[in-house]
């Protein structure tokens, strides 16, 4: 939640603007009684971009601006090995682990990767030494990231990670999950025009925030390419009982955030919350937009919890290789035609 993207608009460009004529005297097609054709409208333009997203554990973030680095990193990584028979306390630590990172857009595909470290702290001696090697390849992978790629138009979206895509259209009310590795996917259809509603029985505590939170902007500087603008909000909260990542007590709290003059089309807020807010949010993110320029795409994102359930913990979010889309790029948004469909 969840980063990695390259700008590429000449051909969006030609697509707009076709072959340019001269301007001066009319063509000999046109005349006083010729009618003038209405301007055309403006093709429509979609987004799409790579999000690496990292949770690091008594570490320090990564630079901004490091996404080839770090994508790499992610492409040469060997695959995770995990014990066949994992501790129940384990098992506790990964469905709390995996319910916290599935809250923030394009990370939930991290799932378990924290398990072995929450669980370590609660676990006896005897488990500590068992899950010690499996504890240390599950940080690793957690500090090297997990990627995704996400496109944008018409409306739609799509989200992929690994050999999973999920597809979404609600002016056709359709969700789709495509399986790569299997050439298979799924859908359902929901009717757009029948309301839907979000009950929340059970709101999380607000933590209390100590002090007055600090805001600084930051020096601005080059994403992909991009000229972004920084801020960094600082603040300590108290929590009454555990939120999210945050146990009972009190933390100390730093969000830094990159901004492009992008629009995020994942994101519209009317405004940014207010610090404390924003503050308070980190314990348990569920959202991706911008905590001071509502409405722009951020590029770099790290929120830093001390301490976490987990010790001193960083969840980092970069995005690279932006790119931009049009109507040559509508296949992405259907299952490919020699994928079968599951029931």
């Amino acid at each position: 939640m969840r980063t990695q993207l390259i700008a590429v608009c000449i051909g969006l460009l030609a697509a707009c603007f076709g072959p340019s004529t001269a301007i001066g005297a009319p063509s000999p097609a046109a005349t006083a009684s010729t009618p003038i054709s209405p301007t055309p409208a403006k093709a429509e333009v979609g987004l799409a971009y790579d999000d690496i997203a990292k949770v690091i554990i008594s570490g320090t973030p990564p630079p901004p601006d490091n996404f080839v680095s770090d994508a790499d990193l992610i492409a040469k990584r060997p695959p995770m090995h995990t014990p066949a028979a994992p501790s129940a306390t384990a098992g506790m630590a990964t469905g709390l682990l995996g319910g916290l990172l599935g809250s923030i857009p394009g990370v939930g595909p991290l799932l378990a990767m924290g398990a072995s470290a929450a669980a370590s702290a609660a676990a006896n001696a005897a488990q500590k030494r068992a899950q010690a090697a499996v504890t240390e390849e599950g940080n690793a992978w957690m500090r090297i990231g997990r990627i995704s790629q996400l496109a944008y138009y018409h409306g739609w979206r799509r989200v992929a990670t690994g050999q999973y895509v999920a597809i979404t259209k609600p002016d056709q009310g359709l969700t789709m999950a495509l399986d790569y590795a299997k050439r298979t996917y799924t859908s359902q259809r929901v009717d757009p025009d029948i309301p839907t509603y979000t009950v929340d029985a059970t709101p999380a505590p607000i933590p209390a925030i100590i002090g007055s939170p600090t805001v600084v902007t930051l020096s601005p500087t080059t994403i992909e390419h991009r000229r972004v603008r920084g801020y960094r909000l600082s603040g300590t909260l108290e929590t009454a009982q555990a939120v999210g990542w945050c146990q009972p007590g009190r933390h100390d709290i730093e969000i830094v955030e990159y901004v492009s003059d992008l629009r995020d089309p994942d994101n519209q807020l009317a405004k940014a919350p207010d610090s404390s807010t924003a503050l308070a949010s980190v314990c348990q993110p569920s959202t991706s937009a911008s905590s001071f320029e509502p409405g722009k795409l951020v590029l770099y994102r790290s929120l830093a919890i001390r301490p976490s359930i987990a010790g001193d913990l960083i969840i980092a979010f970069e995005l690279g290789n932006i790119r931009t889309l049009d109507e040559r790029d509508n296949a992405l948004f259907s299952p490919p035609s020699d994928f079968t469909e599951e029931h």
